[in-house]
């Protein structure tokens, strides 16, 4: 079977199909989350349509491979059937390089076959649609339970990085909650205004490593009619702007070297829904965990797992966070001091050496190698 199923998500008008769908046993794998048509196209296949040893190709979102929301699909698909190859085509900003010109959307090309079998199977990661260059991957399917037994993701990394990724999962790590900005800029706009004797809103573009800036790349710093919202909306959210935390863009480039871009907001600051944002804990003040956050070794776990240029909670929540002792923490909180004190002088102060001290040691907290080391570097 060969096919390209509708990029189309049940959502407005067609919400309502919803409910009959999920009634379709064959269809059952294809929910969680946002539902794509290419979920149901797909399971489908698998639970009616191929005969055994029956194989498909299908091109659809490239979403496959990593987003939560899929990870029912994922699981039918390694439980019931043999992963032959799979073509993955990432998000690019040129629209020269993309598999729909018109399309920045990124695409994958599957071809399972449908047997019980648990042989190696390949994923091509590729940098353009004329397969110019890219990463080669064998996995197997014990790589892929042992790097995440709970989604089934199929990272982006090469072969013989396989080993530092178990690794990193492997680690007994804290739990992060990552919260979505408390004010969305559609339902919440008209406490929206323009008196700067309000509190300050903060879209995602103000959103950069270790300061936030009100000169944004787009759009325009807006306030908040507080008492009139305080008095609309209560909840655990509503309450979030009485402390300091730390905020992140909700949206990078997928193309982008640096993915994770995180700032310390302090309090009487709102989010709008364009950032998202970790509150502080005991195990985690907000001075290590901003220097954690923006590490070359967490951007490169997350870029190894995002196939789109959202950066998601569960994503972040995600992250392997190490239980460092005070002791620990203090180093990278002394550097992060140095950072933003050099950033308030000035927004464009070269803090790299600082940065690069702290990625040292980030790589000592989480135990790696100097090969593995050389891995997050990129050389």
């Amino acid at each position: 079977m060969i096919g390209n199923p509708p990029y189309f998500k049940y959502e407005g008008n067609h919400k309502g199909e919803i409910e009959t769908l999920k009634k379709q046993k064959e269809l059952k794998s294809a929910f969680g989350g946002k539902l794509n048509a290419y979920k149901l196209f797909l399971a489908k296949a698998l639970s009616s349509l191929l005969s055994d040893n029956g194989t498909i190709c299908y091109i659809f979102q490239n979403s496959f491979l990593a987003d939560q929301q899929a990870s029912l699909l994922r699981k039918e698909v390694f439980n019931s059937s043999q992963i032959i190859s799979i073509d993955s085509f990432p998000e690019r900003d040129n629209p020269k390089k993309r598999i729909f010109e018109s399309v920045k959307m990124s695409v994958c090309i599957p071809l399972i076959k449908k047997c019980k079998a648990d042989e190696s199977f390949t994923v091509y990661f590729w940098d353009d649609k004329y397969k110019s260059s890219g990463i080669k991957t064998v996995y197997t399917k014990n790589d892929i339970f042992s790097i995440d037994s709970k989604y089934y993701t199929i990272p982006r990394i090469r072969t013989e990085y396989i080993g530092l990724m178990k690794k990193l999962r492997k680690l007994k790590t804290l739990p992060l909650k990552c919260y979505e900005g408390e004010l969305n800029m559609t339902f919440h706009k008209p406490y929206f205004i323009s008196d700067i004797s309000k509190p300050k809103i903060l879209k995602g573009a103000s959103i950069q490593r270790y300061y936030y800036t009100e000169n944004m790349s787009q759009g325009e710093i807006e306030y908040l009619n507080e008492n009139k919202y305080l008095r609309d909306f209560s909840g655990e959210k509503t309450q979030h702007h009485e402390l300091d935390r730390i905020a992140m863009q909700g949206m990078t480039g997928a193309n982008d070297k640096i993915r994770i871009i995180m700032a310390l907001i302090p309090k009487d600051i709102y989010l709008a829904n364009s950032c998202n944002y970790l509150l502080p804990t005991k195990e985690f003040p907000p001075k290590y965990l901003l220097g954690l956050m923006n590490s070359k070794l967490i951007n490169w776990y997350f870029r190894c797992f995002s196939t789109n240029s959202n950066v998601n909670g569960y994503e972040v929540e995600a992250f392997p966070v190490p239980n460092a002792t005070p002791a620990q923490q203090a180093p990278i909180i002394a550097l992060v001091d140095k950072i933003l004190a050099a950033k308030k002088l000035d927004i464009n102060a070269d803090t790299s050496d600082f940065e690069s001290q702290i990625d040292e040691l980030v790589y000592t907290l989480y135990g790696l190698t100097e090969e593995e080391k050389d891995i997050i570097r990129g050389k």
